[in-house]
């Protein structure tokens, strides 16, 4: 039986200056249901020091662990966790005040999993998902009226059914395993029930933004994990979501790793860079998806060119239009 009805997780890792203003909106709504567990990834700044320095309620638990990557730190708090829900917080993120109170007033005795942060075109703040548009949550949207983010913040877990699946973080990934972990909870719910409310902010910007030499690998194995979820729905269905990760995981390549490592005052070294994407997109089968035009809307019009040049196979033109957008929009890697 749980001691709690909702479990927040927060990893922190070196986030000595945004993790105070973070606890310090949580502390306020804290009550004796709700339980905290911080998990700090190895930290070697101040991290730990300023959180024990805070007055916290007894709720907030904080557990030190070598560092080992954000997915160990949250399955680390999910083996700690107590409670019938379970929700996610990044160390430089916030909530809004009300963040706690929105979760009570919007759940349902059946809900299984609660997203807020829904952009919702209809009058009509919930709206409760039916099996058939589980495809459009996992590609960000519902029914054209609903435009869902589909990482893992703002939503709600029902603990019960992620341990009876046995659904936990992919270790391997270090970008994309929200994505992963949301996709097998989504299509082991029943009950999945949207909100329009705006819950959670994101202040920073993201590792998923970064260059890492890991970044190849890991598309990769995002590709191996999300073709495993998306075995057991219908082929329409299937198409239409391998179809849009293809196209987002393609441009991901270009501009998290291929353009990145190119030295472009080396024609040779980018003719050499081009033809290893070329000869990627062509190993793991992304040259029969990215010439797809369905997703230019939803993927954001930076993706769109990139996806269209890809399409035409001008792969040597594509790593020089990564690069000058990141001049342009003074994108640093």
């Amino acid at each position: 039986m749980n001691t709690h009805i909702l479990t927040i997780i927060i990893p922190t890792y070196n986030s000595r200056t945004t993790i105070s203003k973070l606890l310090t909106g949580l502390k306020n709504q804290i009550r004796r249901n709700i339980q905290v567990c911080i998990v700090d990834d190895g930290s070697v700044d101040d991290t730990v020091k300023v959180i024990n320095n805070m007055y916290l309620p007894m709720e907030f638990s904080l557990y030190c662990i070598k560092h080992s990557g954000v997915s160990v730190a949250r399955n680390y708090g999910l083996d700690k966790a107590d409670g019938k829900y379970v929700t996610f917080i990044d160390s430089d993120d916030v909530v809004t005040d009300d963040f706690i109170n929105s979760f009570i007033k919007a759940k349902k005795d059946d809900t299984e999993i609660l997203v807020f942060n829904s952009s919702r075109v209809l009058c009509n703040k919930q709206y409760k998902v039916s099996s058939k548009n589980e495809r459009y949550l996992l590609i960000g949207f519902c029914n054209n009226d609903y435009y869902v983010n589909t990482g893992l913040h703002g939503k709600f877990y029902l603990l019960k059914m992620l341990r009876k699946s046995k659904i936990q973080f992919n270790e391997k990934l270090i970008i994309g395993e929200d994505l992963i972990f949301n996709f097998n909870s989504i299509l082991m719910a029943d009950h999945i029930l949207l909100s329009s409310e705006n819950v959670y902010h994101y202040l920073n910007t993201h590792t998923v933004n970064k260059f890492n030499p890991y970044n190849k690998k890991n598309e990769i194995i995002f590709q191996q994990e999300l073709k495993k979820i998306i075995e057991f729905i219908s082929p329409a269905q299937r198409t239409e979501i391998e179809t849009y990760y293809k196209i987002t995981g393609a441009c991901f390549l270009v501009d998290r790793y291929y353009s990145y490592i190119c030295d472009f005052k080396s024609i040779k070294n980018i003719i050499g860079i081009s033809k290893e994407l070329q000869k990627f997109l062509s190993q793991y089968d992304y040259i029969n998806f990215i010439s797809s035009n369905k997703y230019d809307l939803i993927i954001g019009k930076r993706n769109t060119i990139i996806r269209k040049w890809l399409s035409r196979r001008h792969y040597l033109l594509v790593l020089f239009i990564s690069r000058f957008m990141d001049i342009v929009k003074k994108i640093k890697r």
